[in-house]
């Protein structure tokens, strides 16, 4: 049986460092005059909040190895989650694009 707390950890350490990763393009947007720029910094809360929240619930469960059927998961995971987050600033932004366009 899998343990699902050193995935979520993971999982939660790669949201968060996602979320810190969208104030670039929100600097950019701040730097050009564009007024997306808060979409970015509303997606980029979000995402590290999240991620944190996550990463510190699961911190109990870290090891140092993880098994193949964890290792599943965890690239299952990243693929399914870390798309939807970055999809958020499209979801948020005056943009035209509906759900099924920003994923």
């Amino acid at each position: 049986m899998p343990d699902f707390r050193p995935v979520g950890y993971v999982i939660g350490l790669l949201a968060a460092i996602f979320g810190a990763t969208m104030v670039v393009p929100m600097l950019t947007d701040l730097w050009f005059g564009s007024d997306h720029w808060q979409a970015f910094l509303q997606s980029a809360l979000i995402t590290f909040f999240t991620g944190a929240v996550l990463a510190l619930a699961c911190a109990s469960g870290v090891r140092t190895r993880l098994s193949t059927q964890e290792t599943f998961l965890l690239a299952t995971g990243v693929w399914s989650v870390l798309p939807l987050f970055g999809a958020l600033p499209f979801l948020i932004g005056a943009t035209e694009a509906t759900t099924v366009d920003a994923i």
